[in-house]
């Protein structure tokens, strides 16, 4: 509330304050004490004067401040949510290889949309194939993909690979997937860290220069030769190929002719 008075409403009230004290100590003693109930307030207003500016600034401080403050609340809020959902992930093992990923009427919509970005969907996905999702921008190709994976969970419908319930076994089939986005980041690091996509030394030296060379060669831009101990600014414009460990089963491939949801 102070930070938005102006300074002069503070000065007439502080005129309106001598007056006041003046004259109700005029009418009750006299000039006299009408003169020292004015002195008084006086030395007190100046002890307060320092005080009341150095309030008026941390409040204005804090109201500046404080919309910041609550958007990182909000994100740890947020930020415990995801630990949570993601301590409930399905811990169920897979007994044996699976061998069909099965949809059945699902459907997602992403919060505050009011239309679905999946549909009933019906899909059978045999692993080890290759699959092309092809639509128009908007189509809800990397919607479906995120489902496919467990990262999405579909509002209606079921998933179930081979007989079992996707998020009864959710855990142990991402760890059988692989992933390569459609938008590639680089951060600053070697280029080894690039091309595996980890802050760490878990690098497989060798899968990291055979995969560089099958990408050179592919551009016509190979240099095996190049240490991969290299750090590798985010300006830089060659793409990482994602590779830490062989995932045994591939995610289904989006044609990367076409972008959208």
């Amino acid at each position: 509330f102070l930070n938005a008075v102006p300074k002069f409403v503070t000065d007439t009230g502080l005129v309106l304050g001598f007056a006041l004290v003046g004259g109700v100590a005029y009418l009750l003693g006299g000039a006299g004490q009408a003169f020292e109930a004015i002195a008084l307030f006086a030395v007190a207003g100046m002890r307060m004067i320092p005080s009341v500016n150095r309030f008026q600034s941390v409040m204005t401080q804090t109201a500046s401040t404080l919309p910041h403050a609550e958007a990182v609340i909000r994100d740890i809020v947020d930020a415990q949510g995801y630990v949570d959902a993601a301590e409930r992930l399905g811990q169920d093992p897979l007994p044996h290889e699976p061998r069909l990923l099965s949809l059945r009427g699902v459907s997602f919509t992403y919060p505050g949309s009011r239309e679905p970005a999946l549909r009933d969907v019906d899909l059978d996905v045999p692993l080890g194939s290759s699959v092309a999702l092809v639509g128009a921008s908007g189509a809800g190709k990397s919607t479906l993909v995120d489902v496919l994976l467990g990262l999405l969970v579909p509002h209606e419908g079921q998933i179930r690979l081979d007989e079992r319930d996707l998020a009864d076994v959710l855990a142990a089939w991402r760890s059988r997937v692989g992933y390569v986005p459609q938008e590639v980041n680089l951060f600053d690091g070697t280029v080894a860290q690039n091309v595996a996509l980890t802050w760490g030394d878990d690098v497989d030296e060798d899968r990291v220069v055979r995969w560089r060379s099958r990408a050179g060669s592919a551009s016509g831009s190979a240099s095996p030769g190049r240490s991969t101990a290299t750090r590798w600014s985010s300006s830089s414009t060659r793409r990482p190929r994602p590779w830490t460990r062989r995932p045994r089963t591939p995610s289904p491939a989006r044609s990367t002719s076409c972008t959208g949801r």
